[in-house]
């Protein structure tokens, strides 16, 4: 080695052509901070040696793809750098058992005059900890710090800390560490985070991600609606109660997202929607499958098996699949429609009424549940006369749209006739442009529009839209 790097050096103080010059300086520049493979030394240490004896002579100006492969070869063998290591208990000792231990480990590993304040270990072995704290002449309420401490050491170690300062998240209250996460990136870099509740309704999944050169603070991707988290196979998932009207025929469920940090930063890459199951539970039976994957296929299988069941007579068959199919989703629309027309079909119009009603609330626009939802409330003022318990269920799913609100509005009355009325104008409305394909419903809407105004002939006169 010493005298390849005496030839080198012999190479830098000889006086060369121009062009020769640039070449060796190239060559030396190029060397990567690392360890040097012995065939790229050997070539280097080669070509200063010709160099060197050529002297002043003519140099050859070298081929620039040559140079290049050179260069990529020095830069594939360069060791990568080190990083830097995270601070670490210079003596490790067992794990804090309780936690009194915790605190006093935490607190020692703060900077001098910091006040611990809430401590929260992190995953099952709890070396590490999320710690909030600040300086005790501080007045409550001015501010804090998030510190991530390792534990394991009777005095601990501070890892990294961020403060939020006064007008921060963690000012004006006190915080709550809810829960506590670790994750690790595409690299199987760890990721610490922390779930912040303050005082004042706000929230945010934070901490530190331990990347290769130093741990970097992350947050994740916040919404406004109240939400909880929770770590899934190294991805988060962001979880809230589905805004659907469905109620009060049924829960809404759970819709959320999945979320994995990868290259520095998150990714969305998975959604799911009115989920009637217990999160735990749907998350063992998707298995390794992403969560609204799995969520769709199981709709549509027992979407599937209702059809089949309905064709084949088994009626109650197909109603179970269907009432499963709505524990998996209570948002597909599909589903409430033909659940509700079973029901009608089995004889049972009361109980037809409100899944179509919420099948018209999920879809306002949608002519096929329009025309069903028209159809039941027809036959169910015929029946119940004032409609009874299905009718007020139907109008309470109905108004909590904004858009559906307003069928109830216009109706001339609380009779179901006179709603039926305004869905089958709507129906019109909607095909005015589809009549060569669906010229026989449009009638068909017409007639029942007719035939309700002879049952009620104080209403007024149909719409200019009923009359297209």
């Amino acid at each position: 080695m010493r005298s390849r790097a005496g030839a080198s050096e012999g190479v830098r103080r000889r006086t060369v052509r121009k062009g020769s010059q640039r070449g060796a300086l190239a060559l030396w520049s190029s060397r990567a901070a690392g360890a040097w493979r012995p065939n790229v030394l050997s070539a280097i240490a080669a070509l200063a040696a010709v160099t060197a004896a050529c002297g002043r002579a003519p140099a050859e100006r070298l081929d620039p793809a040559k140079v290049g492969a050179l260069r990529s070869a020095l830069e594939q063998t360069a060791v990568e750098s080190t990083p830097h290591p995270l601070p670490s208990p210079h003596r490790s000792a067992a794990p804090a058992r309780s936690a009194k231990q915790q605190r006093a480990r935490a607190q020692a590993a703060l900077p001098p005059g910091h006040a611990l304040g809430a401590l929260k270990p992190i995953g099952r072995e709890g070396r590490f900890a999320f710690a909030l704290d600040a300086p005790r002449e501080q007045k409550p309420g001015q501010g804090g710090t998030l510190s991530l401490i390792d534990l394991g050491s009777e005095r601990g170690a501070l890892v990294a800390a961020h403060d939020f300062g006064e007008a921060g998240f963690l000012a004006g209250g006190p915080v709550e560490v809810a829960a506590t996460f670790e994750l690790r990136d595409e690299a199987g870099r760890k990721l610490f985070l922390a779930d912040l509740r303050s005082g004042r309704g706000d929230t945010a999944v934070c901490g530190w991600w331990l990347s290769i050169d130093r741990p970097r603070f992350v947050c994740a991707p916040s919404t406004p609606r109240q939400s909880d988290h929770h770590a899934w196979m190294d991805m988060l998932l962001d979880t809230w109660e589905a805004d659907s009207p469905t109620r009060p025929v049924r829960d809404p469920g759970t819709s959320g997202r999945v979320m994995a940090f990868a290259k520095g930063d998150w990714r969305e890459i998975d959604s799911f929607r009115c989920l009637g199951w217990k999160l735990d539970r749907a998350l063992r039976e998707a298995g390794e499958q992403p969560l609204g994957q799995w969520q769709r296929a199981a709709i549509q299988a027992d979407r599937a098996a209702a059809l089949a069941a309905a064709n084949r007579g088994e009626n109650g068959v197909a109603l179970a699949r269907l009432r499963d199919a709505l524990d998996l989703d209570a948002c597909d629309v599909e589903v409430w429609r033909i659940l509700g027309r079973l029901e009608r079909e089995a004889g049972h119009v009361d109980r037809a009424v409100p899944p179509l009603a919420v099948a018209v609330a999920l879809r306002p626009h949608g002519e096929a549940a329009l025309i069903d939802l028209a159809d039941a409330l027809i036959e169910l003022e015929r029946t119940r006369g004032d409609g009874g318990e299905a009718w007020s269920t139907a109008r309470q799913v109905l108004s909590s749209r904004k858009e559906t609100r307003s069928f109830l509005e216009h109706a001339e009355s609380d009779w179901p006739s006179a709603l039926a009325r305004v869905l089958y104008e709507r129906f019109l409305a909607l095909t005015e442009r589809s009549v060569p394909y669906l010229g026989a419903r449009r009638r068909y809407a017409r007639e029942q529009i007719q035939k309700s105004r002879a049952v009620n002939r104080g209403s007024p006169a149909p719409s200019p839209t009923a009359a297209q």
